[in-house]
């Protein structure tokens, strides 16, 4: 299972902070959490970062069991 994290204001549309999927690449992940939320969640998370380690993931970035991604929206600040 690849855990997930969400952050701000994309886990208020989540309605959590914290979900698992089983599923293998970005792409995937991104799919899933669409079936499971609804496209309102489409745009919003369209514009935000996917990390893992601490590393931005690539669209086609392999995910192995175990894993956590983080869920970013853009960030504002002076």
């Amino acid at each position: 299972m690849v855990k997930v994290r969400y952050f701000a204001g994309i886990a208020e549309l989540a309605g959590t902070s914290e979900e698992s999927f089983a599923t293998t690449n970005l792409g995937a992940l991104k799919n899933e959490i669409l079936c499971r939320h609804g496209q309102n969640m489409a745009a919003p998370l369209s514009v935000c970062a996917f990390l893992a380690e601490g590393e931005y993931l690539g669209e086609d970035a392999a995910l192995t069991d175990g894993i956590t991604v983080d869920v970013l929206p853009p960030f504002a600040g002076g």
